[in-house]
């Protein structure tokens, strides 16, 4: 053990000499989770006599010609390279020919060992081609054989521009200017801009390169390993993604530039490519179910079973047929979902703009979105300006979100998830900007292609991983076992007659005819048409399935995943009442409609009335009901109301307007406020925002105008949100934060939160409900500048504790007969959702037999 340790140690230290040399930071962190895994594993399981472990999680091999590429990440891979061998090629190629082509459609189902018979292996510095091995779950094993690329940058940049030349439409008022004399100076180029990890980019003259799975690999000449071209921004701090000087655009990536890019990143477009008839038809013929059945049918010929072998070959040319034609139908259908194309202005620098096709963006490119909104081709971070986005392509939910620029933080590092309220995901659909005082809304690209969020989704598609079903793997086991039953019968019926003096081919053909028998050759015809027509009773009721192979084992599951909203509960949710606190640290009976919140205050004694009531003043708007009214992210999207339904339930029970002023009446507010929302405590009219203008101050209908300054968009690490707003004719600014109770109780002043606060909070969420929180502070900054650069983190603390907003998901009607019919059938089921805190119940029957938690009545217990 401490031998092997003294080993590591060893190997480490050069390890670590060596890359201090190299400027790739990326490397060596790769190499620390290495060390890291391989060091974890030591210490968990014995070491064989060679000094590896036994089952390590990350792959480690001495052997100098192994490499790995995205070592300790997910889709970490094996990489080894090959070189061509002459002789090796020569001798295989007459072998092939000597067998008449049967040894080469061997090779066709064993790609691998047609690589290891006609190449050598050798270092990846010499490597003409390299066999990636992919390996799940220590299980399975797929292997990919990608041949290296090597071109020069001006070769690459003319491919580059072959590819993107045709249709490409430029802004006529620069064509004869800046354009030309950057496409002018693109032939002189003898370098291209390779991206480091840190978001830099370094010149080089040549490149080698493979693709896999759709994804670039680029030879790190100093690391010596491939590197997989990754998207602009994750590890990057968040100060250097802005550009301060874009807003006059005097920032952004000249024509060259974009050009040397575009040849290392590729064009930004997700090409799925549809396999030609003949090529399915040869890859469907080569599969050794069918290669089976076609000498099946010709021993039958032989033996005189015609119409036997006409009916299979019959049956057999119609599978292939149906199974060609839905394949072609599902590739033609994921080209035509995935394929999109735009024109997008982007910003040239030194005050220049220019009109693009989205397919030549590249990561680094500063573009600006539409007034009217646009369909994202490109994931981006929002640099200027806010945006609505519908991002239901990516999370299945219709739900306008409010897309706010990244803040200017040089100690925090940029990451997609994390910071997914200021970033633009492809393919989602960006409904409108705001922008004021003629400002544009403006976003730095950061990944293109599929490098995508959306490009991802389509290459699991392409690409899924390999499912491990007991039941298909009893099933090849099954094939075995009849196939050793055959060579039994065959070997016995040939013995036999021999023995009884037959002789002759027909002999033969009739003992191979026991074959046929044992192991059915119509069995992938009889399968293909079971699962085309499984396929078609599953789209008559909108279920979709991409992979149909599963179909067959689908019969086998003994646990169903179910997702909470809008499949098992309601699309919507609905307010059942809110809970407020007064001054003695208590709270009053829940209010079923917040709208009586003033009246059921003004009845306490003075001194009882407490946090969520501004003032003793019945015009004034409590402050637990103006939270409700400003602490979200609504908006106006073609005259109605949109957003998250949990905000806008909570937001209609207020009786409050919300009221977006058009650019052409940002002079009637102040600019910092481009959401307004208003009140009329008694008289006027609440629903008819053109008839505020009518109300008279000083009387009952007195109007109150809230204006929200900046929102804080809601985190699910933070489990919050919170806004600035200011009440319009004061001075003062409020800051309101809503959020899980848990996490709001933990920003408030303790002397603020009601004693038994955890014991109400676990009555209304034993019942089901969902229960937030919202909290208040008074905010001292008074300069609008600061207001608009302050943290969150600075405004969230000695918060004012205000009370509980009680909200209900009612289940669906057939929601309990259905997991009861599956508790009924031994079906384990599991509801997945993002949300937790609080516990949701779905009564079902179950049998004695099932080890499920139970509730007193025999419930099951689910956490959302």
């Amino acid at each position: 053990m401490y031998k092997n340790s003294g080993c590591l140690n060893e190997i480490v230290a050069m390890s670590n000499n060596k890359l201090k040399d190299t400027e790739d930071n990326r490397l060596a962190e790769q190499h620390q989770l290495l060390r890291k895994g391989l060091t974890k594993q030591m210490n968990q399981f014995p070491n064989g006599e060679d000094g590896r472990t036994t089952s390590p999680d990350i792959p480690y091999s001495r052997n100098a010609n192994v490499s790995y590429i995205n070592a300790g990440e997910e889709d970490q891979m094996e990489l080894y390279g090959y070189r061509r061998s002459n002789f090796r090629t020569a001798l295989t190629w007459l072998f092939i020919l000597k067998t008449l082509g049967i040894l080469r459609m061997v090779f066709h189902w064993f790609p691998e060992w047609f690589l290891n018979c006609t190449y050598t292996r050798c270092s990846l510095e010499v490597a003409e081609k390299v066999l990636i091995v992919e390996i799940y779950q220590k299980k399975h094993r797929r292997v990919h054989i990608r041949s290296i690329t090597c071109m020069s940058a001006l070769e690459i940049i003319n491919a580059a521009n072959n590819q993107t030349a045709k249709g490409k439409k430029k802004s006529a008022e620069h064509c004869n200017s800046h354009v030309l004399q950057d496409l002018n100076r693109i032939d002189d180029a003898s370098s291209l801009s390779l991206p480091n990890s840190d978001g830099t980019f370094r010149s080089a003259t040549s490149v080698r390169m493979f693709t896999c799975k759709k994804l670039r690999y680029i030879w790190n000449i100093e690391t010596k390993e491939f590197l997989k071209v990754k998207s602009l921004g994750p590890g990057m701090p968040t100060s250097s993604l802005h550009h301060a000087e874009a807003q006059q655009g005097l920032a952004g990536l000249s024509l060259l530039e974009q050009q040397r890019r575009r040849a290392i990143f590729g064009s930004n477009f997700i090409n799925v490519p549809v396999k030609s008839v003949l090529e399915l038809l040869l890859l469907e013929v080569l599969n050794p179910f069918y290669i089976f059945q076609v000498v099946s049918v010709l021993i039958w010929i032989m033996i005189e079973y015609y119409y036997f072998a006409a009916a299979i070959m019959v049956m057999s040319a119609a599978g292939i047929t149906i199974s060609i034609i839905q394949t072609r139908k599902n590739q033609k259908k994921l080209r035509n979902t995935v394929h999109g194309s735009d024109i997008i202005d982007v910003c040239r620098g030194s005050g220049v703009y220019e009109t693009i096709r989205t397919e030549e963006l590249v990561p680094g490119d500063i573009i600006i979105l539409p007034a009217t909104g646009c369909t994202m081709h490109c994931d981006a971070i929002l640099l200027f300006g806010t945006c609505i986005v519908n991002e239901s392509m990516l999370t299945g939910e219709s739900v306008p979100v409010t897309k706010t620029p990244l803040p200017f933080q040089p100690d925090v590092l940029y990451h997609p998830k994390e910071h997914s309220r200021h970033t633009l995901f492809s393919g989602t659909k960006v409904v409108q900007t705001r922008f004021y005082n003629d400002e544009k809304v403006m976003a730095v690209v950061t990944s293109t292609g599929f490098m995508t969020a959306k490009g991802s989704l389509v290459s699991a598609i392409m690409y899924p991983p390999p499912v491990d079903f007991r039941f298909e793997r009893d099933s090849y086991r099954f094939i075995g076992f009849l196939a050793s039953l055959a060579s039994i019968g065959f070997t016995y019926s040939i013995v036999k007659k021999i023995i009884s003096g037959e002789a002759g081919l027909k002999v033969v053909f009739h003992s191979f005819d026991i074959i046929t028998i044992c192991v059915p050759p119509a069995l992938p015809a009889a399968m293909t048409a079971g699962i085309i027509l499984a396929q078609k009773r599953l789209e008559q009721r909108n279920i979709f399935c991409i992979s149909p192979r599963s179909i067959n084992v689908s019969g086998s599951l003994n646990c169903i995943c179910f997702d909470k909203t809008g499949t098992l509960t309601e699309d919507g949710l609905d307010l059942w009442g809110i809970v407020p606190v007064v001054e003695s640290r208590r709270y009053i009976p829940p209010l079923r409609t917040p709208l009586k919140l003033s009246q059921a205050l003004s009845t306490l004694r003075p001194y009882d009335r407490g946090p969520s009531s501004a003032s003793c003043n019945k015009l004034d708007p409590p402050l637990l009901l103006m939270g409700m009214a400003t602490c979200h992210s609504l908006t106006i999207i073609d005259g109605n109301l949109s957003g998250d339904p949990l905000d806008l339930k909570m937001f209609e029970s207020t009786g409050w307007v919300l009221v977006e002023p058009s650019n052409e009446d940002t002079s009637k507010y102040d600019n910092i406020c481009p959401t307004v929302v208003t009140w009329t405590p008694e008289g006027g009219n609440k629903t008819d925002p053109e008839t505020y203008d009518s109300v008279e101050s000083g009387a009952d209908g007195a109007k109150v105008e809230v204006g929200i300054v900046r929102q804080f968009p809601f985190s699910s690490s933070l489990q919050r949100m919170a806004i600035i707003c200011k009440r319009i004719g004061q001075e003062q600014l409020h800051f309101f934060c809503k959020g899980s109770p848990e996490m709001v109780q933990s920003l408030c002043k303790p002397d603020t939160v009601p004693g038994n606060h955890n014991q109400i909070l676990e009555e209304y969420t034993r019942q089901g409900f969902r229960v937030i929180a919202l909290a208040h502070r008074v905010v001292e900054i008074r300069s609008l500048h600061k207001l608009q650069k302050v943290q969150r983190e600075d405004l969230e603390h000695e918060l004012t504790f205000l009370g509980l907003v009680v909200l209900e998901n009612r289940l669906k009607p057939d929601t309990k007969a259905i997991v009861n019919q599956l508790s009924d059938a031994a079906v384990r089921t599991i509801m997945v959702t993002g949300k937790c805190h609080t516990p949701f119940w779905i009564p079902v029957t179950v049998p004695d037999y099932n080890t499920y938690p139970f509730h007193s009545r025999r419930q099951f217990a689910y956490s959302y």
